[in-house]
């Protein structure tokens, strides 16, 4: 028997009731989320993602899937087995947010499956027809007839790939990763040799010192673009670890009206007080001669 199907257990994918589909469908997911490239939220410190059900049938279509409903059901499954967690987010419409549950890792190995926080693995995920499926937990049903979430998530113009707006409570996308690709623009600027970082860590960095240290996105920018041209910084700070570490310091000396960036000339006693005022014209006719 073949071990593994998608990198995820046979032998668990069948004890939890999922099938290849199944299986497929939580490998896009995983896939996708760890790309960096899906829109994300934070709720109760938790990384939550939002799934478009209709993007999904469209982007794999071997999997035969071909209604939001159909996809929709089976993400429902996942959560009931505990392999997903969601949270419905009602901002401007409805979107539905997932993250991997405490059962996701049992899929990934055959050793200890039966243990005594999951003694019960067939229990954990009850039969749902196509035809009745039970959702009304946290997130509402939606029918073909009336897809309340594709009309929402369809039809919201300020819906992209950057945010969702309308509330003042903006979910912030990639952002993070932006901040991440400046700041590595710069390192490359000062050193064509430098490897490209994993930005799947540097995001995480970066969003702590978005989320967590409360600071302004276009501020974090300016930061970045000081210290990757000051003498002294531009060698230290290769990373949104080292930049979280020194941003206090940093942020001083960017606003220190004595600071100086590598392309200022030095600081000298020469140029430091008020130059005087001449008559170049009657100067230059002293002394010519010309003024007798």
């Amino acid at each position: 028997m073949k071990f593994t199907i998608n990198g995820f257990s046979q032998k668990r994918l069948l004890k939890y009731g999922m099938d290849t589909v199944d299986a497929l469908l939580l490998r896009y997911f995983i896939d996708y989320k760890d790309s960096g490239k899906m829109i994300s939220k934070y709720i109760n410190n938790k990384q939550y993602f939002w799934i478009k059900y209709e993007s999904v049938y469209k982007e794999i279509p071997i999997s035969g899937l071909n209604k939001n409903d159909s996809v929709y059901r089976r993400l429902r499954r996942m959560v009931k087995a505990e392999i997903l967690e969601s949270v419905t987010v009602r901002q401007g419409g409805v979107y539905s947010f997932y993250t991997t549950g405490k059962n996701y890792y049992n899929l990934l190995s055959d050793d200890n499956f039966y243990s005594d926080t999951n003694p019960n693995a067939t229990d954990t995920n009850p039969t749902f027809s196509d035809s009745n499926p039970t959702s009304t937990d946290t997130n509402p049903t939606f029918s073909d007839e009336n897809p309340e979430q594709k009309i929402n998530l369809l039809n919201n113009k300020s819906i992209n790939n950057k945010s969702i707006n309308n509330t003042s409570d903006k979910i912030e996308c990639k952002i993070e990763f932006k901040l991440s690709e400046y700041l590595f623009k710069l390192i490359k600027k000062n050193n064509p040799d430098a490897k490209k970082p994993n930005f799947v860590t540097w995001g995480k960095h970066m969003d702590y010192l978005l989320r967590l240290d409360k600071r302004n996105p276009e501020q974090v920018k300016q930061v970045i673009t000081f210290c990757q041209n000051d003498d002294f910084w531009y060698k230290n700070i290769l990373s949104p670890d080292k930049l979280r570490k020194h941003y206090d310091k940093l942020l001083l000396k960017m606003n220190d009206p004595r600071k100086q960036s590598k392309k200022d000339g030095p600081i000298t006693n020469f140029n430091n007080y008020d130059q005087r005022s001449y008559d170049y014209d009657a100067l230059e006719k002293k002394l010519l001669g010309w003024d007798k």
